[in-house]
Formats: structure tokens, C-alpha cells, sequence
């Protein structure tokens, strides 16, 4: 959302909220062969359209208004990653977790232990209870780091007291997260140990999800970037 507000700007893209129509938006869907969403959405008419409640006991006020994010609105694009980056790094970092269970691979420490910023993935829970897993902290990092980008490299990043909480916390749980990766973590999810590294596990792990480009990214161009 931020990244097409950037593009569209806020006003034009809140248009096309407060404007939408579903029956004739899934017409464009249909022209356009785009089956599997229209099937996905078919049932979503009314929550789309009125907002409501769905079987999940969730509940929405509908496309037709205005988008924010905790009240934050398109126009403070810093702000909105603000509320993503204190919930992203709020933790205090640890080199174990979910009880022990989970560990940095080869027994040694995050350089960065006892800093906030740890990703709140190594310290998170889940159906089986407590739940430490690297990979969770990556594709959270992922939404982080590609996030940030786009608000430096489009100008909109901006200086103040916020940017330089984000970025210190960002730079913990980014330097705690590498470190785990590169010496692989032991992590633990639905009562059950997975290792993940940079490779591992190999179909759906970091490298198959773009880590060697994000961890580019992250070296070259946001670590670059010092409070104003």
C-alpha cells in the first residue's frame, strides 16, 4: 500500500476506494482472464461494497473509504512505517527462544544481544505455543526492507525522531536476523525443530524467496542510511 501510494499518490488512490464498485471491477477481471481472483472474491461482494462481518468472526468497514493505518493516512508514508517497524522489531534480542527449544545453530551468540530490534518472529507464538523461526523473521524482513526502500529512494523518507527510531530498530533485527541466517537457527514452530539458513530449507527457504537480493539491498543501501 505504500509502495502504490507512492506511485498513484495518496489522493488518486484513495479515490479509487471511496469510488469502487465490485460489479464493475470484476467485469474488468473477467475481461482481462483473471479467473482464479474473481473466483477467490466471489463471495465477497457484500463485505467489499457495506463492510460486515465474515465466518472467521472477522470484521471490516469495506473498500469505500479512505485508506489508513492506525489512523495514520497515504499522505505520511513514514509514519505508516512506523507503526510496521515498531511492531516488526520489538523485541529485546536473544540468541534462544520459544524456551530453549530454539538456538543459533553452531551455539554462538547474536553480536547483538540484549539490543532492542530483535524481530518479534524469534519470540512469537502460534497453535503449538511458543514458536522462535528465522524464517517467519525473514518474510517479515522482507516487507520491511522493500517497504523502506521505497520511501528513501522516492523522497519521502523525510528526517525526525520517528526515522531515527526506525532505523536504529531496524538495524538491530536486521544485524541479529543476518547473523542467525548465516550461522543457521534451529528454530522451533508447531512443536516441532526446522533448521533455516540462507539456503535452507532449499524449496521455500530465504534464497528461494529473494534473500541474496534483499540482503544486497540491505548492505548497499538502507545500511547506508544515517539519522538526520
Amino acid at each position: 500500500m505504500i509502495a502504490a501510494s507512492l506511485y498513484f499518490g495518496p489522493s488518486t488512490l484513495n479515490t479509487f476506494f471511496t469510488s469502487f464498485d465490485y460489479t464493475s471491477f470484476n467485469q474488468q477481471l473477467q475481461s482481462a482472464g483473471f479467473t482464479n481472483i474473481q473466483a477467490a472474491w466471489a463471495n465477497a461482494q457484500t463485505l467489499f461494497m457495506s463492510g460486515g462481518s465474515d465466518n472467521c468472526s472477522g470484521t471490516g468497514s469495506g473498500v469505500r473509504t479512505a485508506f489508513t493505518y492506525n489512523n495514520i493516512p497515504l499522505s505520511n508514508p513514514a509514519g505508516i512505517f512506523d507503526q510496521l517497524a515498531i511492531f516488526t522489531y520489538q523485541d529485546t534480542v536473544t540468541s534462544t527462544g520459544a524456551g530453549g527449544n530454539a538456538y543459533i545453530a553452531d551455539n554462538t551468540t547474536s553480536p547483538y544481544q540484549g539490543q532492542q530490534g530483535m524481530e518479534h518472529e524469534f519470540n512469537s507464538t502460534d497453535s503449538g505455543g511458543a514458536r522462535s523461526d528465522a524464517l517467519y523473521a525473514y518474510e517479515g524482513w522482507m516487507n520491511s526492507i522493500s517497504s523502506r526502500t521505497d520511501i528513501t529512494l522516492l523522497n519521502a523518507w523525510g528526517c525526525g525522531t520517528t526515522q531515527t527510531q526506525d532505523i536504529r530498530l531496524e538495524s538491530v533485527g536486521s544485524g541479529d536476523l543476518l547473523y542467525k541466517l548465516q550461522h543457521g537457527y534451529e528454530g522451533y514452530y508447531l512443536a516441532q525443530s526446522h533448521l533455516v539458513n540462507e539456503t535452507t530449507p532449499s524449496s521455500d527457504g530465504p534464497s528461494a524467496k529473494g534473500f541474496y537480493f534483499d540482503q544486497q539491498v540491505w548492505n548497499i543501501v538502507l545500511s547506508k542510511v544515517q539519522p538526520c
